[in-house]
């Protein structure tokens, strides 16, 4: 978690503003859905009544795990971005693909892989192109980390 704030005893803060690309809200927490993975900068922008102003950044990595993944399947479908057919199949196999290996979950990278020469025949076919980008760039992380 980051947390932002301001303080300024003297004068008082005027504005803050958080930025991840866009200007984002300064209260609750940021979904990354959206968001690719790899590393993001953070940036806090604060003034104080008197026109001082300073930032801040902060460098983050947005990661895939198994969890994420399969999290990432099911909003995808809930966003009506896979089929039902589609999004039974690439859940079951994705499932099948994990296993345990000295008790930590670990995927199979060639069923992965097996999943995503497949997914291509899917797209645009019950996998629109938003959940194809995103479910291959799991996939692709998971295979590389």
């Amino acid at each position: 978690p980051i947390n932002v704030s301001a303080v300024d005893a003297e004068s008082g803060v005027y504005a803050l503003e958080t930025f991840l690309g866009t200007l984002i809200p300064n209260v609750g927490s940021v979904d990354l859905f959206f968001q690719t993975l790899g590393l993001h900068i953070l940036l806090a922008s604060s003034t104080d009544n008197v026109g001082n102003a300073t930032t801040s950044t902060r460098t983050f990595r947005a990661v895939a795990t198994i969890e994420s993944t399969l999290s990432d399947i099911d909003r995808a479908y809930g966003l009506g971005w896979i089929s039902k057919k589609v999004y039974k199949w690439i859940r079951e196999d994705f499932k099948d693909a994990i296993g345990t290996k000295k008790g930590k979950k670990k995927v199979d990278k060639g069923d992965l892989r097996d999943i995503l020469e497949d997914m291509r025949d899917y797209r645009k076919k019950g996998l629109n192109e938003q959940a194809y980008r995103l479910l291959k760039e799991d996939f692709e992380w998971l295979i590389n980390n």
